[in-house]
């Protein structure tokens, strides 16, 4: 049967990992990101360009009832941060620097207010298998603050037990905490694992949620786009 290790708390990141028998991994780090690094990540969410925007559920496309957070990019300046410099070394550290900084999309930085969720989606897009840098082969998600009033949940339908009254497997929110998983199959990596689909559950009454994706493609991601000067 399934069974799940939740990390402790401690003065350093510690892992848990979620075992499902025949699928694939999903770890947890608790304390991943200092109180610092998280405030730095909102303070640039909020003051980029316009700041936070309605997010999209694809590029170049309108948000829906779908995806009801807002979002903003770590990109220009604030690349050439410190503070956003060792975010990036540590990203790389956790994949054992099999992935460099190239194959990473910039950070992107969220917002959900109450009521705030992503309903069920995969981040593997088809059409990347035909660019440069091939598909994204792993998430990172970065979890920025506690969110008290409930919700907010990472959520797989496919993975795990029942948790957060829904069936699946759910993750809750915690300031600091990392979740990593695998979007294409170890063995075939420009093939969908199609139990790793995912969603953010809404946010509670009055609440807010704070949080960043880290995208990882096969090949290098960033140096094709730096014309576009991300």
């Amino acid at each position: 049967s399934s069974s799940r290790e939740s990390p402790s708390a401690s003065a350093s990141a510690s892992a848990g990992t979620t075992h499902i028998p025949d699928g694939p991994w999903v770890i947890t780090f608790d304390n991943f990101l200092s109180k610092e690094e998280r405030d730095v990540l909102i303070h640039y969410g909020h003051t980029i360009g316009k700041g936070f925007q309605q997010s999209k559920v694809r590029v170049g496309t309108a948000g829906s009832a779908n995806r009801t957070s807002s979002t903003n990019w770590i990109n220009h300046e604030a690349l050439m941060d410190p503070i956003i410099i060792e975010i990036q070394r540590k990203l790389e550290k956790v994949t054992g620097y099999v992935f460099p900084e190239n194959n990473f999309e910039p950070l992107q930085v969220l917002r959900y207010g109450e009521g705030g969720k992503y309903d069920h989606h995969h981040d593997y897009f088809p059409p990347h298998g035909d660019r440069s840098h091939g598909h994204r082969v792993l998430t990172i998600f970065l979890y920025l603050n506690d969110v008290e009033s409930g919700g907010g949940e990472t959520h797989f339908r496919d993975l795990g037990a029942a948790a957060a009254g829904t069936e699946g497997m759910a993750i809750t929110p915690r300031a600091g905490r990392m979740l990593i998983w695998p979007s294409v199959l170890n063995e075939r990596p420009n093939e969908r694992d199609d139990r790793t689909f995912h969603g953010s559950l809404p946010v509670g009454e009055g609440g807010i949620k704070y949080g960043a994706n880290a995208w990882i493609h096969i090949r290098d991601y960033r140096t094709p786009k730096r014309k576009c000067k991300f």
